[in-house]
């Protein structure tokens, strides 16, 4: 059965495979959050619904990679994280942390996918 799909499970775990960050400052690593991102365009039917293809975010060899081999990000990982948790219609982790350091560019984010638009998303930050 899909994670997500199990009864009686916290709503933002059964979602992502992921259990709410309460206590931890709502930050998440940045392989914790390479995977949540992973999984939500991977396993979320809403997601799947847009078509995005994995290459658009990961450098990849495969031209079908598996959920693993995404290992390298090609944009920032918070933006692409509020992007598909927002398709999602599921809380995001990395919204505060977003709106923190450009509130702006948060919203621009969240509105996009709102309309039914893929927002064009920053390169990781180094």
């Amino acid at each position: 059965m899909l994670p997500f799909l199990s009864p009686g499970v916290n709503v933002l775990r059964s979602v992502s495979g992921f259990p709410d960050l309460a206590g931890t400052g709502g930050r998440m690593e940045r392989n914790d959050l390479n995977r949540r991102c992973a999984e939500l365009l991977y396993h979320h039917p809403d997601v799947k619904l847009r078509m995005w293809h994995p290459r658009m975010f990961w450098q990849t060899e495969s031209d079908t990679p598996r959920v693993d081999e995404l290992i390298v990000p090609k944009v920032d990982l918070c933006e692409l994280e509020v992007m598909l948790a927002t398709a999602a219609m599921v809380e995001s982790q990395c919204l505060q942390e977003l709106k923190a350091r450009d509130p702006d560019r948060a919203d621009y984010i969240v509105h996009s996918v709102r309309r039914g638009d893929r927002p064009l998303l920053r390169r990781p930050q180094s």
